[in-house]
């Protein structure tokens, strides 16, 4: 299982940023950001059993995220199904809803009892950090790729705002070196859209999905007083 520490070192040998122009936060961040998009495009599928209590309302299942998971199917008593299809519920069914407490699962014409068992599958993100990643295989390094585009935006952007008085000589170039990472990017961020099959705009990962940040070698997650989607904390 691919961690942290194996999209650092593909990222790294995608942008080749040797002279260290971008911090291991700035990164980083690239690589929480890559995650986010493929979650949208791939969520994570989760099966949880709900134990009916007679009513009609329930919790949503752990790590339900508001706003982003979703309720795909619910099955009624699995055990007593030889084929699981024979339990699934209509969609018309059952829904989520809000309540003043947050969002809520509720059945339409059922209220399941204490023996009855309500097997829900639903969305989530996808976890990366430094014990693992919920990302299949088949697509870390479709994933590196867009992590790593979004990390040559931002060497993009931050040459783009250079001037003499924060870049040395040997680098002075910055529209060359603007032109080359762009089209860097985009090469990797169209390898991610064809191994994931979306087409384009944001949702599909372009660029504008990137936030960028003044880039100051001191800057760290803690000071900045913000932090990071699947790995908060110090900077790394």
């Amino acid at each position: 299982m691919s961690a942290l520490a194996d999209f650092r070192t593909w990222q790294d040998e995608r942008i080749q940023d040797d002279a260290s122009h971008l911090t291991q936060a700035e990164k980083d961040d690239a690589i929480d950001q890559a995650a986010l998009t493929y979650s949208k495009h791939s969520p994570r599928e989760i099966v949880y059993d709900i134990t009916g209590d007679g009513g009609y309302d329930y919790a949503p299942p752990p790590g339900w995220i508001t706003g982003f998971s979703e309720l795909l199917t619910v099955e009624q008593n699995p055990d007593d199904n030889q084929n699981p299809e024979e339990g699934l519920l209509d969609r018309e069914r059952f829904h989520v809803y809000d309540a003043p407490t947050g969002e809520r699962l509720r059945f339409v014409d059922l209220t399941p009892t204490t023996s009855d068992t309500m097997r829900v599958r639903y969305s989530m993100l996808h976890t990366l950090d430094a014990a693992g990643s919920t990302i299949p295989g088949i697509d870390e390094l479709a994933v590196a790729d867009l992590a790593a585009s979004y990390a040559l935006r931002q060497l993009a952007a931050r040459f783009a705002q250079a001037s003499d008085t924060t870049m040395s000589a040997d680098v002075a170039d910055f529209g060359g070196r603007v032109q080359m990472y762009t089209a860097l990017s985009d090469r990797l961020l169209r390898q991610y859209r064809d191994h994931v099959g979306v087409g384009t705009g944001e949702d599909a990962g372009e660029a504008p999905a990137v936030v960028f940040r003044d880039f100051d070698d001191n800057l760290s997650a803690g000071s900045a007083g913000w932090g990071r989607l699947f790995h908060d904390g110090g900077a790394y």
